[in-house]
């Protein structure tokens, strides 16, 4: 059976089916996702142009609607996922809806395409988390907050899904830890 790219070139589509479908991690499938994706961002000199968007959330949920069905890994898994990696930093509410719905798959067959969703929510800035060690709060005044905290190299940008349970790190700190839920 022959399969037909959808939105991404045939070239590049038959290149993502090798070398994902015979990744071996969760980490390395990623890996080659984020290669693929940024070369035909490069080779098509896509940019965050909203019509383009637009067709690319279409076309990955018309892929995922044929993968999510499927009763084995099948090539269309392979554009919808070098697809989720070009819109991986796009700030869209669509592309959040979309990398949302995928996550929360972790069957066979498409436990691949849930495990990159939700390491791509984790990375995305429309979910990141700004934390600070109350020492340097303490210090700060609250007019220039966001100004110190940029400046003094104090405080870690932290990456969590949408869905987070907060508790104490420790007894009598401020400091918090997050938890995917």
């Amino acid at each position: 059976m022959s399969y037909e790219a959808v939105l991404l070139p045939q070239d590049l589509v038959e290149e993502a089916a090798f070398r994902l479908l015979s990744s071996s991690t969760a980490s390395r499938y990623a890996q080659v996702v984020d290669v693929l994706s940024s070369r035909a961002i490069v080779g098509q000199l896509i940019g965050p142009d909203s019509t383009w968007v637009s067709r690319a959330v279409l076309a990955s949920r018309t892929l995922w609607s044929r993968v999510v069905g499927a009763v084995r890994r099948e090539p269309e898994e392979a554009e919808l996922a070098v697809l989720l990696g070009m819109l991986a930093t796009v700030t869209d509410s669509d592309v959040d809806r979309l990398l949302n719905g995928i996550a929360q798959y972790d069957q066979a067959p498409v436990a691949w395409l849930g495990a990159l969703s939700r390491a791509t929510l984790r990375r995305r800035s429309s979910n990141s988390i700004v934390t600070f060690a109350p020492s340097l709060a303490d210090s700060m005044e609250p007019s220039n907050l966001v100004g110190s905290l940029a400046t003094a190299g104090d405080f870690t940008h932290s990456f969590a899904p949408s869905t987070l349970d907060i508790e104490n790190a420790a007894a009598g700190t401020s400091e918090l830890v997050l938890k995917a839920a």
